[in-house]
């Protein structure tokens, strides 16, 4: 009888003890979530409207206003109404000046604007204010010039399960989501660039997907590889001689693995 007794103490002290360590875990995972929540709502404000961007392609330049003429009286000048479309960047390079621009995914959570610093460390842990943050900040690659003027542009953001910053990437591993939502938008303060997915893949192989220049390999051939690798086939080649955007972010798959998704410039998202 005794022993009886003694195991059912024992079953029960067993679960406890699992009652108690799910209990802490559960908490633990509630507190994760909302820490999550509280750091991500310093970009709630910083969201942009993708037309915001798109006016700035609209606005006519100095060469094409019309000029009067020297000659023309006072009186008979035509009057002519000026107007233009002020950047929507002048704001964020305010708060912050590493600002390089905002990406825009439709179909994601993913509208953050962009920043720059020296390295590719400081934004891992600080937050488009420059605050500690375990978010960090969607970052462009240091090498990168930025203003549309690279033939390979490099992002970088945290992967989250909430789908906070680059959390959303994940999703194009599947086909149909992905066909679903293949453009992004690339604005900066010279404009607007669409690019179109055309690869994603998981490696560890980190450095041989962020290559800035192209010595050792062509930009062409770079390119052909990228979607030679992917694991969503049947996806629309990519025109080489267009420039290359790289979104790169965490992925527990793998030990040590990085998500990679690449899209190419096109003219028209249509």
């Amino acid at each position: 009888m005794e022993v009886i007794i003694t195991k059912r103490k024992h079953i029960a002290q067993v679960l406890i003890l699992l009652a108690l360590t799910q209990g802490y875990l559960g908490f633990k995972q509630w507190k994760t979530a909302q820490q999550l929540d509280e750091a991500h709502a310093v970009y709630s404000d910083l969201e942009t409207n993708p037309q915001d961007f798109h006016q700035l392609e609209d606005t006519p330049p100095m060469s094409a206003l019309p000029v009067p003429s020297p000659s023309s009286p006072d009186a008979s000048a035509p009057e002519y109404v000026f107007s233009y479309n002020p950047n929507p960047a002048s704001e964020f390079l305010q708060k912050n000046s590493d600002y390089v621009g905002h990406l825009y995914i439709p179909g994601t959570k993913i509208n953050y604007p962009m920043v720059r610093a020296q390295d590719n460390e400081y934004y891992l842990d600080h937050n488009f204010f420059r605050e500690k943050d375990a978010l960090g900040s969607i970052f462009m690659d240091y090498r990168n010039i930025g203003m549309h003027l690279d033939k390979h542009t490099i992002i970088y953001g945290h992967y989250t399960e909430r789908g906070y910053m680059f959390g959303d990437l994940d999703k194009y591993l599947d086909k149909e989501y992905l066909l679903e939502n293949q453009i992004i938008e690339f604005s900066t303060p010279q404009g607007v660039k669409f690019f179109k997915i055309f690869s994603i893949h998981i490696s560890t192989k980190i450095n041989s997907y962020l290559d800035t220049t192209f010595e050792k390999i062509s930009f062409s051939d770079f390119v052909s590889t990228l979607s030679d690798i992917s694991l969503i086939e049947g996806l629309e080649k990519p025109d080489v001689t267009k420039q290359l955007l790289t979104l790169s972010t965490c992925n527990y798959a793998i030990k040590d693995g990085r998500l990679f998704v690449h899209a190419i410039e096109i003219d028209n998202p249509n």
